[in-house]
């Protein structure tokens, strides 16, 4: 029993380790939304890492990032935001992830594309 409870003690910090970087992660971007909205240009949410030159323009758009789409906490960043549109990495998020995303909100305009597609051509 002692092991098993030092098991689940271990488990339970990382969770919570998890769960306060969760928490501090939606408390950026919404800080960032809000921030967007007061500059008046439309927001872009990439759920990935955008390559140094981007197919987006920084000038035009307020760009938000996230490192992955996770059922928890981004579930209220996409519902309660006014993305114009979201790009989705497939280095970073599944098919079916990005697929069960795009069905639970089809409001909004989502793209899938790989890091490589989202750089600008030259």
């Amino acid at each position: 029993l002692k092991s098993e409870l030092t098991i689940n003690q271990r488990e339970l910090k990382k969770q919570i380790t998890k769960n306060e970087k969760l928490e501090k992660s939606v408390f950026k971007l919404k800080s960032d939304v809000e921030t967007q909205r007061n500059l008046k240009n439309p927001s872009v949410l990439v759920v990935g890492n955008l390559p140094e030159k981007s197919i987006i323009d920084s000038q035009q758009y307020q760009i938000s990032s996230i490192a992955n789409l996770d059922q928890n906490g981004d579930d209220i960043l996409l519902e309660k935001s006014n993305w114009i549109k979201v790009y989705v990495q497939s280095e970073y998020v599944s098919t079916e992830k990005y697929l069960e995303f795009r069905k639970k909100y089809p409001k909004i305009p989502m793209s899938y594309l790989s890091r490589e597609q989202m750089k600008k051509g030259e």
